[in-house]
């Protein structure tokens, strides 16, 4: 039987904040839903806890794996057995806000070009307390699939996505060889489906704390990350975009200061931007967003009192 919507959640060893993350879950509004949860093999209290949660609430569906296999995997055997139409990540250490779900089932609904729709998130310690909010910039749908090719910013992190179930196996699902990219991988095929559409509504909240992935192993994601968009970037140019600069690239827009980056980073932008077909309007869009980028990145190289960056990063921000 189809349903209406599968909220997918992988999770490992996630006892910590589990309780939270499934009852955020829960208590929306929306009825027509299933909650797919799958354990990979997790040694803590988590399959005790997903027991006691699927044993008092019939929309919760428990697979666990024989053995850990990271994440891709485990969203790829989610993805699966989903019977929803659409598709909602949940990460088990984030919550989602009253209202998120039929706010972007609404969305889908409207716009039947659209493959997926992101809401905007509020940051937050491991207590629970606010750290700041990140509401979505609604952007045309072109500027977003133009910017995916520099930053997962363009779409956030995955517990803000909503996404079409059969654009999503058409795919491929996820790619287990971006261990800690892949969100942004599985967006990078994912947009060719279709359009990506951003409610500017907050709909979760991004749980900050040393235990995520991407916090221990940054550099890892990092490199990860730059191999992403040195292969978007070398099929939208026509050419084998290098991986030096790709990473000149990546050091400007995930704010990981490298020296000498900018000129680089620059010709790289330009040159794709040549590529890319875009309104007026949307060109004016991604040339502001890459001049506060560059802007940001030589305020990072004047706290580090690297002179020469500075300039050449303001002279890219002046000419993005």
């Amino acid at each position: 039987m189809i349903v209406r919507l599968t909220v997918l959640m992988p999770v490992y060893n996630g006892e910590r904040y589990l309780d939270e993350a499934i009852a955020s879950i829960a208590a929306q509004e929306l009825a027509d839903f299933e909650f797919v949860i799958v354990d990979d093999a997790s040694t803590d209290a988590t399959p005790e806890l997903l027991a006691k949660w699927a044993a008092r609430d019939p929309r919760i569906v428990v697979l666990r794996l024989n053995e850990n296999g990271g994440t891709a995997r485990a969203l790829n055997a989610g993805l699966a057995i989903a019977r929803g139409e659409y598709i909602a990540r949940q990460d088990a250490d984030d919550l989602s806000l009253p209202g998120r779900l039929a706010r972007q089932v609404a969305a889908l609904d409207e716009n039947p070009s659209a493959v997926l729709v992101t809401v905007g998130r509020i940051r937050i310690d491991e207590q629970g307390k606010h750290l700041g909010a990140a509401p979505n910039l609604v952007q045309p749908p072109e500027v977003v699939r133009f910017l995916l090719h520099f930053t997962h910013a363009a779409i956030g992190v995955p517990g803000q996505s909503m996404f079409r179930t059969a654009a999503a196996r058409a795919a491929g699902g996820w790619d287990d060889t971006y261990r800690l990219a892949q969100g942004w991988e599985f967006a990078s095929r994912l947009s060719k489906q279709g359009a990506f559409l951003s409610l500017p509504e907050l709909g979760m909240q991004y749980r900050v704390h040393d235990g995520r992935v991407s916090v221990q192993f940054r550099d890892e994601q990092v490199a990860n990350a730059t191999r992403i968009s040195q292969r978007m970037l070398s099929e939208l140019i026509g050419r084998d975009v290098t991986f030096d600069e790709a990473a000149a690239s990546a050091s400007v827009w995930f704010l990981h200061p490298r020296k000498g980056a900018a000129p680089a980073a620059a010709r790289l932008w330009r040159e794709a931007l040549s590529h890319f077909p875009l309104t007026r309007r949307e060109r004016a869009i991604v040339r502001r967003i890459a001049a506060r980028r560059f802007a940001r990145s030589a305020a990072l190289h004047a706290s580090r009192m690297r002179p020469r960056d500075v300039v050449q990063h303001v002279s890219a921000a002046l000419r993005a």
